[in-house]
């Protein structure tokens, strides 16, 4: 009856938006992790770039 698959589609349509939300989810942990990630591997970046310049200025001023 009309009712009963009515009934039916919106209970799979509360199904596949829960699939969805739980993905998207899913994607938000990911995208978080990779910020930090990133965000470790531009602090080591510039801690190595900080060490190379400092390295060339001391080496400018010696032949100062």
């Amino acid at each position: 009856d009309a009712e009963k698959k009515a009934k039916n589609l919106v209970s799979e349509a509360h199904n596949t938006a829960r699939e969805i939300i739980a993905e998207a989810n899913k994607e938000v942990v990911r995208i978080k992790f990779e910020a930090e990630r990133l965000k470790k591997d531009l602090a080591v970046y510039k801690s190595k770039m900080a060490g190379i310049l400092n390295a060339q200025l001391k080496l400018l001023e010696e032949f100062e």
